[in-house]
């Protein structure tokens, strides 16, 4: 519509019709944001002190005899209007008609409204200036780790809890509490640490610290492959052993979607040339060839550097 007029969009008024509910009793609301806006749902219940709310159904809007689309404010009777602070009540604005296919220009909400109230009901968006403040406010991604709850007092009425007030009168205090997720933090940790591999987990949260690959049939590489995979844990280590006896390439694929810190890894036939085992940082890539012997060794130097000491 606003291309259509060729004005821009804050200039139109958007109306939406909620439904809030008080126990038992449902009471519709018309709320009316700058075109560009976005209803801030937790704004309004807290504004209303509802139980809930929620857009009101089709039928609703029919018994309201309210044309979806085309909604407006102007000559409603039974129904409360609530305009967003953020709309000038002296402008003039392009609404609904409650007309289908219809919109009216030049309405202005202080002079055709008679009664309506104001609330900042809009949802913050990037390049709004922040309260009392000239900074404008720029959108960061985030992730949930935990919650607060404010309980008030019921459960301390409930358990007959009371405490003694600065007057030395019984008083029952308000309760909170907070809980923090497990499987939210390791959500948090993965999102903050993976590439287009997988996850590269930071080496003191990681389930395991290395992953054992062995490339070999022969019976020698699979006893050595033990001793080494003993040895390590002997030493300290949290080692997964992969002894599936799959191929390098998905071996590897695996190794890095899991992005334990070290993957060891024993090929037969380079081992049997050179007497080495690999070893391959999850984070950095840098590879590092090693004895039997030094294996250990270097794996310590190496978490040392990543700050965890085996």
């Amino acid at each position: 519509m606003a291309k259509f007029l060729n004005i821009p969009v804050y200039q139109t008024l958007k109306t939406l019709v909620y439904t809030a509910t008080y126990g038992e009793k449902d009471v519709n609301y018309m709320l009316m944001l700058l075109g560009d806006d976005e209803l801030n749902e937790i704004k309004i219940k807290n504004f209303l002190k509802a139980d809930f709310i929620k857009p009101a159904t089709e039928e609703v809007l029919k018994e309201l005899n309210l044309p979806k689309g085309y909604l407006s404010p102007v000559k409603q009777q039974g129904i409360s209007v609530i305009f967003d602070s953020a709309i000038d009540m002296d402008a003039a604005y392009v609404v609904g008609a409650n007309k289908v296919d219809f919109h009216s220009k030049g309405f202005v909400p202080k002079r055709d409204i008679e009664k309506s109230k104001v609330a900042d009901i809009r949802l913050a968006k990037e390049g709004d200036f922040a309260m009392n403040s000239e900074v404008k406010v720029s959108h960061r991604k985030g992730i949930e780790v935990g919650h607060i709850f404010q309980l008030g007092d019921k459960y301390t009425k409930s358990m007959k809890a009371s405490v003694l007030d600065q007057n030395g009168k019984h008083i029952h205090p308000f309760m909170g509490c907070y809980g923090i997720g497990i499987s939210r933090l390791m959500a948090a940790a993965i999102e903050q640490h993976h590439d287009e591999n997988g996850i590269i987990w930071p080496v003191s949260i990681a389930p395991f610290d290395i992953y054992l690959a062995v490339i070999g049939k022969k019976d020698e590489t699979k006893q050595l492959s033990s001793e080494i995979y003993e040895s390590l844990k002997a030493e300290g280590f949290d080692v997964l052993f992969d002894d599936r006896g799959m191929g390098p390439g998905p071996m590897f694929k695996d190794a890095d979607l899991l992005g334990l810190p070290a993957r060891v890894l024993l090929g037969e036939r380079d081992y049997e040339k050179t007497g080495e085992l690999e070893i391959k940082l999850r984070k950095s890539g840098e590879v590092i060839k090693v004895k039997k012997e030094e294996l250990s060794g270097k794996l310590k130097e190496l978490f040392s550097n990543l700050g965890k000491n085996i």
